[in-house]
């Protein structure tokens, strides 16, 4: 189990990044990387460039989101019989 020491800070945790793409995702659907990026450090801080990554891999291991190299734009992708906040 990895767990955190006293220095790390939790806003900038995967976890916590991951939730904040597909916050900014679940608004747009479908977001040019740069645009994504750039979203996520106005509302994390410039640390949150490194990281940034290993969220979006996170992410799309689990299938949550898919990258298309054409347009350079990250989707996301509404999996059947999840629970929408939004419909509560």
């Amino acid at each position: 189990m990895i767990r955190p020491t006293k220095y790390t800070d939790l806003n900038l945790s995967v976890l916590n990044m991951a939730s904040q793409i597909i916050g900014e995702l679940k608004k747009e659907h479908t977001l040019v990387y740069n645009e994504l990026l750039d979203k996520i450090i106005d509302r994390l801080g410039d640390k949150a460039r490194f990281v940034f990554i290993d969220s979006l891999n996170f992410l799309y291991a689990i299938g949550l989101i898919d990258y298309n190299l054409e347009n350079d734009a990250i989707y996301y992708l509404k999996k059947e019989g999840m629970v929408n906040n939004e419909t509560k």
